[in-house]
């Protein structure tokens, strides 16, 4: 009778869900979309299995075990067009080699092979807005990217957006196919705000991706006010900077004599990023970028962080992040065109402590409350739990048995830079990285690599032990007393 319970049981419960996750992205990277595409790995958990198709860069490995997922890295090359085909055609081999329950892709480029493949499969779609063009990718690319997320949006049997307002946006184009609002969250187990006794303060910091997009004019002319009415006051910027972006922000930081005001401290690790967060008094969010695709582009990433840390931010007076910060009561908005109204805002959150400190720990206990990423997990698993049939809908042939014997391999690791110091006057960390010696690389070559007939990529096992190389000059600089 027990084991007639237990069999009875288990049919009653959703079946284990095969996924295919679709990005024209990388990861791990610091960038914001691909810290995003770790969230959704996340999520995953011990209920689906997936299969995650990304872009490889460099000495990635070419096959990675996750979990018990399998994230396969498409090598690309070539001009952007190019990139997007080559990874395109692996997304196609990848379709032919096995089949999926659900079918979540980040960009219309996917979107365009998967309608044009959807009579073969019997898979539902979700697409989620993440992945957007260059800034300065021609016209006829940006006209193709558009036409692909109409594409995308028709074929799509569910759009994962992040906010209400995105889907105002989208609803007001009459788009009437089913929408679920998920909102970015934070790991409140790894961003908590630190003690910085005895570590230099700084009155603001800049964590971002600072590509071609970031409109650094605007804040370097917002920073040049402040500076006339605090000469002491002091910022650091962290994050990667793009090779054709860092010489004209540090040209320009030269020329509006900011050289003693703002420190770079490069990329930081999730686990060094809260200390450096936690020694600044404030925090900023940038201007947003302008993007490209029918549904806006906006992230909070960097918002939530910050409130995570207990660190009062500043941040655009957009009706996303309007939305985000509860129509400003959990950080002081500015009006994104105007830098004076940066600056502005900078003066008044540091000479008013009192409702300075109000509003971070107002936002400190909503983030942990309201906007952590274990909630929004939890809310991406349900809608892949309602679009994956359950087992008694299923003839005895399709129901899906997962397998353990997936083979992983080791990526890469990079070096990590000080978050105790007053950072350097010039960027410590651009991209793209010529060499990376020191970091302690695995090279694969070609001819160790297996392909199925399909052209997918099979496993790849690692023999042997591996330790990354720890003996880099991991320099800090000499601590003054705290302000």
């Amino acid at each position: 009778m027990l084991l007639t319970w237990v069999v009875y049981g288990y049919n009653q419960f959703m079946r284990l869900g095969h996924i295919l996750i679709a990005s024209f992205s990388i990861y791990p990277s610091p960038t914001k979309s691909g810290r995003m595409l770790g969230k959704i790995i996340r999520a995953l958990g011990p209920r689906f299995e997936a299969d995650l198709l990304t872009i490889r860069e460099k000495d990635m490995g070419y096959v990675q075990k996750i979990r018990k997922h399998r994230m396969l890295r498409v090598p690309v090359s070539g001009s952007y067009l190019e990139r997007v085909e080559a990874f395109q055609r692996a997304l196609s081999r990848q379709l032919d080699g096995d089949e999926y329950d659900i079918i979540h892709f980040r960009s219309p480029w996917e979107g365009a092979v998967l309608h044009q493949k959807k009579q073969y499969f019997d898979a539902r779609y979700v697409y989620e807005p993440g992945v957007d063009l260059p800034l300065d990718a021609p016209p006829e690319i940006v006209e193709h990217f558009i036409e692909c997320e109409k594409i995308s949006l028709d074929l799509a049997d569910m759009v994962i957006l992040p906010s209400h307002v995105s889907e105002t946006t989208l609803r007001a184009m009459g788009y009437k196919k089913p929408v679920e609002v998920v909102c970015q969250g934070v790991d409140i187990d790894t961003f908590d705000w630190e003690y910085t006794t005895g570590l230099p303060p700084f009155d603001l910091i800049w964590v971002d991706s600072f590509t071609l997009g970031v409109d650094t004019d605007f804040v370097l002319s917002a920073i040049t006010h402040v500076v006339k009415e605090i000469p002491s006051f002091s910022m650091g910027i962290v994050g990667e900077i793009e090779y054709d972006l860092a010489e004209n922000l540090v040209n320009r930081i030269d020329t509006l004599n900011l050289k003693e005001t703002i420190k770079f401290f490069g990329h930081q690790t999730d686990d060094s990023l809260p200390l450096l967060i936690s020694r600044s008094r404030l925090a900023m969010v940038p201007p947003p970028r302008k993007y490209f695709g029918i549904v806006p582009r906006e992230d909070n990433i960097s918002l939530l962080e910050y409130m995570a840390c207990r660190t009062a931010t500043l941040a655009p007076a957009t009706p996303y992040i309007a939305e985000m910060t509860k129509d400003g009561k959990l950080a002081r908005l500015y009006d994104w065109k105007n830098p004076l109204s940066l600056a502005h805002g900078i003066l008044e959150l540091l000479h008013d402590k009192k409702s300075t400190e109000a509003m971070e720990e107002l936002a400190y206990k909503t983030a942990r409350n309201e906007l952590t990423s274990t909630i929004a997990r939890r809310e991406l698993v349900q809608i892949y739990a309602k679009l994956v049939p359950t087992i008694e809908q299923l003839s005895a042939d399709e129901v899906f048995t997962p397998s353990s014997s997936r083979s992983g391999s080791i990526t890469w690791q990079g070096a990590r830079t000080s978050s105790t110091g007053s950072g350097a006057a010039i960027p410590t960390a651009l991209t793209p990285v010529e060499e990376a010696k020191e970091s302690g690389i695995i090279n694969l070559e070609m001819e160790d690599i297996e392909f199925e007939a399909s052209g997918a990529l099979l496993g790849i096992t690692y023999e042997g032990g591996f330790e990354p190389n720890t003996s880099s000059s991991d320099q800090t600089d000499p601590q003054r007393p705290k302000q």
